[in-house]
């Protein structure tokens, strides 16, 4: 008898739940990556599952919108071609500069280079299939300048003189809310939502939410700053792990999340920045007849 792969996508009930953890069948950490570094593979024949993170975007200044969440891509059956490789992790966009009206800074991407193949990974909204890579989250932008690309949109800075900005493209995750003009609020930057497929930051209002993964907090949009108010960054269950927009303006927390964007009258603080991404690789159980339990062992015929 054979044994069914469950992908991420597979199953009565969805891997992935508003603050709960994944509920992969591969739960033995190999390695997490939070800086550059190298590292080895027992062979060439080993399978791993894989969670990608971008960096997330700061938040802009000046009536600005929210920073966007880097995008979190999940990776299963990983094979590398050589014993090694190396892991690029996106930085982390720094928030707009004090006084006037400035953007924030975009998300860097994360990268891992020596794969030979995969079977199945979470992104299907865009990037390259044939990488392991997660992009950055785009930066929040300034009062009448629309949101920027990236694995989650960052969010638009406030309309002015009639016009409302329309929020960054996400990638992979959720889009940046657009911006008002009737009441000066910029948007909320975009996360990658508790199921990966993305949750939108609000027009004028809160960053997009994001997920947790291994008891880790990843991948929630920025919160927009007004001129009458401003939004907070999207939460992990009931969790705020995207930064909050305000004076001063939140960073982010987690892994990957947006920054918050920063009061137009708020002199002495920078805006929020995001946080930098992550890899994390996590190693097959052997199945057996009851699922992914202890392995069967040998029995002594009689």
């Amino acid at each position: 008898m054979g044994f069914k792969r469950l992908a991420l996508q597979d199953g009565v009930t969805p891997h992935l739940t508003r603050g709960n953890d994944l509920n992969a069948k591969a739960m033995s950490t190999y390695l997490t990556h939070t800086n550059n570094s190298s590292f080895n593979v027992p062979s060439k024949n080993t399978k791993f599952q894989m969670m990608v993170v971008g960096g997330g975007g700061g938040g802009g200044a000046w009536r600005p919108g929210g920073g966007g969440a880097g995008g979190g891509v999940f990776f299963e059956g990983v094979q590398f071609d050589a014993a090694g490789g190396n892991v690029a992790i996106g930085n982390a966009g720094n928030g707009g500069n004090t006084g006037g009206f400035h953007d924030g800074n975009s998300g860097g991407a994360t990268n891992v280079n020596g794969m030979s193949s995969k079977l199945f990974d979470s992104n299907r909204k865009g990037g390259n299939y044939n990488t392991i890579a997660a992009q950055g989250g785009g930066r929040g932008r300034t009062q009448g300048y629309t949101g920027t690309a990236g694995g989650c949109g960052g969010g638009a800075g406030a309309g002015s003189w009639g016009g409302n900005p329309s929020g960054g493209t996400g990638f992979t995750g959720g889009n940046g809310g657009s911006g008002q003009s009737s009441s000066y609020r910029g948007g909320g930057g975009g996360g990658m939502g508790a199921d990966l497929t993305g949750d939108n930051g609000v027009e004028g209002g809160d960053g997009g939410d994001g997920y947790r993964f291994d008891g880790q907090d990843y991948c929630a949009g920025g919160g927009h700053q007004g001129y009458y108010g401003g939004g907070g960054g999207g939460d992990v269950g009931n969790t705020n792990v995207g930064g909050n927009g305000g004076c001063p303006p939140g960073a982010a927390n987690g892994y990957g999340a947006g920054g918050g964007g920063r009061k137009n009258d708020c002199n002495t603080n920078s805006s929020g920045s995001g946080s930098k991404g992550s890899v994390k690789w996590l190693t097959y159980e052997q199945p057996t007849i009851g699922g992914n339990v202890n392995p069967i062992t040998k029995i002594k015929r009689l």
